[in-house]
């Protein structure tokens, strides 16, 4: 058998029941004035009883002290947790994540669930008179608000605090990974403005060998355009002095001057005539306008052709025989000389035999 020091509960419990028992006994032996061999009898069998209250006592207080330092070292553990950083860290990230994906949820499940609410209460709405339609909704999005909350703010306590546990536990991994970076960037921008003041300083002295490439170049070239560009000028001043590109000039544009007006001048006539023609076909329908107005537009027209016509073909024939003109004006002078000479003799012969004719037939002698 256990004693009650193994079950403090017990023992207290026989310790309630023992005194509660011994109380009328003490009463007795007040009233009876017991004897003393009778009192130490009594005091003998008192004797475990005192004993066992020594050690329920002793208990007791064993469990107290135990309980008090329990309690002590729990108030410490919690204070210790309380202010350890990454408790703290924790605490505020999920509650961050909690308040923050909770409102999301709750207002992503009041809209999904008003609508999803709206919906059901469509199909009752002929007998509800439309009202199960706003009911459902508001139904609906109290659910949904409920429900998204909490799942929203479950997911981001849980998610947030997970997230600032990792990261405050991490974060020596991570300001290491971040430094490593920051140096690696630095580096690569080290590097990238080296390769750019090499490449621009690299690409800076082909730019000026080019230069000077083309600009040697260019000076022949610029030396050669000017003696062409002279040359060019000299043959054209020549070519302009010469007196038979002149007179081809000169008749080619008055051959254009006097057969463009002859021609405009008859292209304006036989358009109108053609054009006025024309419009007598629907002149019973127009009342007769058409035919001016056919006129005009025949007349410009042939005005138009006629003077481009006439004018092309007034230049070419006109240069034409201004430059075939000037060509042969020797032989053409010497062939008129010719002709001259010859109307001259023939004039003289001709009068000299009517003159003897004349003479033969009057009888008398020429003077």
């Amino acid at each position: 058998m256990q004693s009650p020091a193994a079950h403090p509960l017990t023992a207290m419990a026989t310790v309630a029941k023992i005194t509660q028992s011994s109380k009328p006994s003490q009463e007795r032996a007040t009233k009876a004035q017991l004897t003393p061999p009778e009192f130490k009898t009594k005091l003998a069998e008192a004797a475990p009883l005192a004993s066992s209250l020594k050690q329920v006592g002793e208990t007791t207080f064993a469990l107290t002290d135990r309980v008090a330092k329990a309690a002590s070292a729990g108030k410490i553990r919690a204070k210790e947790i309380a202010t350890d950083p990454r408790t703290q860290v924790t605490a505020a990230s999920a509650a961050g994540g909690a308040v923050v994906l909770g409102a999301g949820g709750a207002t992503a499940g009041m809209l999904a669930g008003g609508a999803l609410g709206a919906a059901v209460g469509v199909v009752p709405a002929l007998f509800t008179f439309g009202l199960s339609i706003p009911i459902g909704m508001m139904i609906g999005g109290g659910c949904g608000l409920v429900g998204g909350g909490a799942l929203g703010g479950t997911t981001g306590f849980v998610g947030g605090g997970a997230a600032g546990f990792g990261a405050y536990t991490k974060r020596a991994a991570i300001r290491n990974a971040a430094t490593s970076c920051i140096a690696s960037i630095k580096k690569a921008r080290r590097t990238v403005k080296e390769v750019v003041v090499y490449v621009y300083a690299k690409n800076r002295h082909r730019c000026i060998v080019a230069a000077q490439k083309i600009g040697g170049r260019a000076a022949v070239a610029r030396s050669k355009v000017v003696a062409t560009a002279e040359k060019a000028r000299l043959k054209t001043m020549d070519v302009a002095s010469q007196r038979v590109l002149q007179v081809t000039a000169a008749s080619a544009a008055g051959g254009a001057a006097v057969v463009g007006a002859g021609g405009a001048a008859t292209g304006a006539l036989t358009g109108g005539v053609l054009g006025a023609a024309v419009g007598l076909v629907p002149a019973l329908f127009t009342f007769g306008l058409s035919i001016p107005f056919c006129a005009v537009v025949g007349g410009g027209c042939g005005l138009v052709g006629g003077s481009a016509i006439g004018g092309t073909t007034g230049f070419v024939a006109g240069g034409a025989g201004g430059y075939g003109i000037y060509t042969k004006r020797m032989a053409i002078s010497n062939k008129v000389e010719v002709a001259r000479t010859y109307a001259k003799e023939t004039a003289s012969s001709s009068a000299e035999f009517f003159r003897t004719k004349w003479t033969g037939a009057t009888g008398g002698t020429p003077e």
